[in-house]
């Protein structure tokens, strides 16, 4: 089966499930990419790749907006070609990525759409454009690959069939995450840490994990925050701290992937309160690396690896003091705490690269033949 996808970069995750989506036997895969890195990914970019990438030049002659207008029209004489069995496009909210589908409209060719939900922000495209000509390029899909119970639901509603809606969560590979091991001898000798990966957005609602603290902080003196993340709200962030409990948090700004492991092992706790997310890596990632996690219900992963409560505690959004009685919880059970963190340690496996990588292949197979049963686009 030979593949194509249309990705905006090279992200540290799709990256990583690209390679071993490409060493299954029967994937010839080629990924083609609008542009080598992504401010959102620092350090992430075409050097970190290890599959068969294209990188296709920015035609965008404004240069003001190339940021996040990406416009070539290669794509689209690739998507006219027929060259490739199924051509998988991710998002739409490009040129490149919105023209490609129509390509494949246009002359017949059998075409999947990857995102993980349906986007209703007026401000990114208009509602009139979505429902006048996305919504229904989007039915012509194939098939429609998303994540969790939000991104099915989002397609069902705009008329996406049900048997053509697949799960793929995106993925990566968890192996330096699952080797993290704690210095148990030392455990007591230093202070307990709760740990928050996230961009520092509104969306993000690093305030109310912040907030929750503070509120706990004075009962646990032993315990401290730390936070690992880049963005516009780190001042008003940092400002919700008394200036008596400023050296109890402690703001890295943006942490690599290939550091996150180091602040896991010496962390205790995983705390995610977004009031909306996509998928949300980071919460299999802290799992891997053995930390119970405490997660709002606006995260899809979470609520797919939480849903027994085995390996952490699930919070309504936008509560401070949801965060507050889950946190408190297991500040005060550390034989809960370490049970919690090998329950989610096992289940993070399921969501490893590799895994991912061979469902998604029998899925994309069946795709295939279902394509060559009904003898191209719908």
């Amino acid at each position: 089966m030979k593949l194509a996808i249309l990705s905006n970069s090279p992200g540290p995750n799709q990256s990583q499930y690209f390679a071993e989506l490409a060493k299954i036997p029967e994937v010839d895969l080629t990924v083609f990419y609008c542009a080598r890195k992504n401010a959102k990914w620092q350090g992430t970019d075409a050097d970190g790749t290890d599959h068969n990438a294209h990188f296709m030049v920015n035609l965008n002659p404004w240069a003001d907006t190339r940021g996040y207008l990406h416009c070539n029209p290669s794509a689209f004489l690739l998507a006219r070609s027929g060259d490739y069995d199924l051509f998988i496009i991710q998002g739409y909210s490009y040129p490149t990525a919105l023209g490609t589908i129509l390509a494949c409209i246009a002359f017949g060719k059998p075409f999947v759409f990857w995102g993980e939900m349906i986007n209703r922000n007026p401000r990114l495209i208009s509602v009139p454009i979505k429902r006048g000509i996305i919504w229904p390029c989007l039915r012509r899909a194939q098939a429609v690959l998303t994540m969790g119970k939000s991104g099915i639901q989002s397609f069902r509603e705009i008329g996406v069939e049900n048997n053509r809606i697949y799960e793929v969560p995106y993925s990566c590979n968890l192996d330096n995450y699952l080797t993290v091991q704690r210095d148990q001898a030392g455990l007591n000798l230093r202070r307990k840490k709760i740990v928050v990966t996230a961009q520092l957005i509104k969306r993000k609602r690093v305030d109310i994990a912040l907030r929750a603290f503070v509120s706990l902080s004075e009962q646990y003196q032993d315990w401290d925050m730390v936070i690992c993340g880049a963005g516009p709200c780190r001042d008003e962030l940092e400002a919700i701290v008394p200036d008596t409990k400023k050296d109890r948090v402690i703001f890295r700004g943006f942490v690599p992937k290939k550091q996150q492991p180091g602040v896991y092992a010496d962390s205790d706790i995983f705390l995610l309160t977004s009031a909306q997310d996509g998928w949300g890596m980071v919460v299999p990632e802290a799992m891997a690396a053995g930390l119970p996690v405490v997660s709002s219900t606006a995260v899809e992963s979470a609520i797919i690896l939480l849903d027994d409560q085995a390996g952490g505690l699930l919070i309504k959004p936008n509560s401070v003091s949801e965060a507050i009685r889950a946190l408190e919880i297991l500040i005060r059970n550390e034989e809960k705490r370490e049970y919690m963190g090998r329950c989610a340690r096992t289940k993070a496996q399921e969501y490893d690269a590799r895994e991912i990588a061979q469902r998604s292949a029998e899925i994309l197979l069946e795709i295939h033949r279902r394509c060559s049963h009904e003898g191209g686009s719908k």
